[in-house]
């Protein structure tokens, strides 16, 4: 018999064993919205799922739809068991009702509730869309790799690795500095990051953010297992058009190297952002698959 029961430590082997990638995001991101994580047990544990507060929570500006806060899900199952479609069937409902009540607590908030799936798995977008998912976007998940030598293996293609000596690591714990990185990104995004994220985001997960002369940032994750990923790449407006975010990309690459990493992951939306593509192809990174992003609106 199939039953929902709160998440606890002693499922962590299990989900590890069935699901590293998703147990690698509750690992090393942990901004999950307290009190939605769930597990999925029948005479075996078959699954679990929770819900990602952190970055989702900045209000997305979308054409034609009006703004809203994304929150992110995710889960995963065992489907070599006869019993993955109930299980999942399950486990969705219980996340959805984590998500209404998070709704009904700030009513004020447009959310949607979002889930990531490759391209070529049609089941699992079919299965969603019986929920009422519909696709919002379609992104690249690009790789870079940094265990190997570039193209040609010249010197001169050697130097895609060699550090800017500009570039430095912004201690956000600094009150003042990370005062004026908060008002970065509202210019850059339209709404700021939250401070209280960010300062959890750096003790808690061990985010780092690369700067060059406060012009142009990124902020980088250790994904574990020599993976790294980047995020929250923007240029101040007086400063675009400088090449500023290919410098500090590639010596932000060239110091993770040196570090011990062998591969870099970024997300990009073609539809919206099209000269970023352009960067990222450019410095090196390839298109590892296509994602798709699922809405299920409040």
């Amino acid at each position: 018999m199939l039953r929902t029961v709160p998440y606890t430590k002693k499922y962590d082997s299990a989900f590890e064993a069935l699901s590293p990638d998703k147990a690698e995001v509750l690992r090393f991101h942990k901004d999950v919205i307290p009190g939605t994580k769930t597990a999925v047990v029948g005479e075996r544990f078959l699954g679990a799922g929770f819900l990602q507060a952190g970055q989702s929570y900045r209000a997305r500006e979308t054409y034609p739809s009006p703004p809203y806060y994304s929150v992110q899900m995710d889960f995963a199952l065992d489907f070599s068991n006869p019993e993955a479609v109930p299980a999942a069937e399950l486990l969705l409902n219980a996340l959805i009702g984590h998500f209404d009540a998070l709704q009904a607590k700030e009513p004020e908030k447009p959310l949607a509730l979002t889930y990531w799936v490759q391209t070529n798995a049609r089941e699992t977008r079919a299965f969603f869309e019986s929920f009422g998912f519909r696709e919002a976007y379609r992104s690249y998940r690009m790789v870079r790799e940094l265990s190997e030598e570039p193209a040609g293996g010249t010197e001169e293609g050697f130097k895609t690795f060699a550090p800017d000596p500009r570039i430095t690591e912004a201690d956000l714990l600094d009150p003042a500095l990370m005062k004026r990185y908060i008002s970065y990104t509202a210019e850059a995004y339209g709404v700021p990051d939250s401070e209280a994220e960010m300062l959890f985001r750096i003790r808690q997960n061990g985010a780092r953010v690369f700067t060059i002369e406060e012009k142009t940032f990124v902020t980088v994750w250790d994904l574990g297992n020599g993976d790294a990923a980047t995020e929250n790449v923007f240029t101040r407006k007086e400063f675009r058009r400088q090449g500023l975010s290919r410098s500090l990309l590639d010596g932000a690459a060239a110091i993770l190297r040196e570090e011990g990493f062998e591969r870099l992951f970024l997300n990009v939306y073609p539809k919206f952002a099209a000269s970023a593509l352009k960067l990222y192809r450019s410095i090196g990174y390839k298109r590892a698959y296509t994602l798709i992003e699922m809405h299920r609106m409040g």
